[in-house]
């Protein structure tokens, strides 16, 4: 457990950073275009693996904080044991869909593995990587989640 404390702390500052970072990187482009009349070249590349990157770090950190969008109004509809079912499928059906897409990303990151970005040549594989981090850490933390519903009585 001690080990899922440190990627919690680790996820949620790396979302942080690279949202930081995103934004200071669109701050600097438009200093650049407003006074030197260019921009900063391959911003645009930059911030859109920024973005990649600050989403889906802090995927894991979302679900864990239950923070993500749900219909609570219409669960709550419904009798207790019907809302467990619920909560339940929901959780079930979360890990499933995670797992597909982590797997499916390793697939296309293996298939893309050699190709890179236009303009600065990043590696395609730096904007996979943290949608493959993002929805396996998501998918643990879902099922860890399930795994304490289940306890329940």
């Amino acid at each position: 457990m001690n080990l899922w404390r440190t990627v919690t702390a680790v996820d949620r500052y790396l979302g942080a950073i690279f949202l930081f970072s995103l934004v200071f990187l669109v701050i600097l482009d438009t200093i650049f275009r407003a006074f030197y009349l260019t921009p900063f070249m391959g911003t645009m590349e930059l911030v859109r693996c920024l973005l990649i990157w600050s989403v889906f770090i802090a995927l894991r950190y979302v679900t864990s904080e239950d923070a993500h969008i749900r219909m609570e109004e219409v669960v709550a509809l419904f009798p207790g044991p019907v809302r467990r079912a619920l909560k339940i499928l929901c959780h079930l059906t979360a890990v499933a869909v995670f797992a597909l897409i982590t797997v499916s990303f390793i697939s296309t990151t293996i298939t893309n593995f050699s190709d890179t970005t236009p303009t600065l040549e990043i590696p395609l594989v730096l904007f996979f990587l943290p949608t493959i981090f993002g929805f396996l850490l998501a998918t643990i933390q879902y099922a860890i989640l399930l795994a304490g519903i289940l306890r329940e009585p």
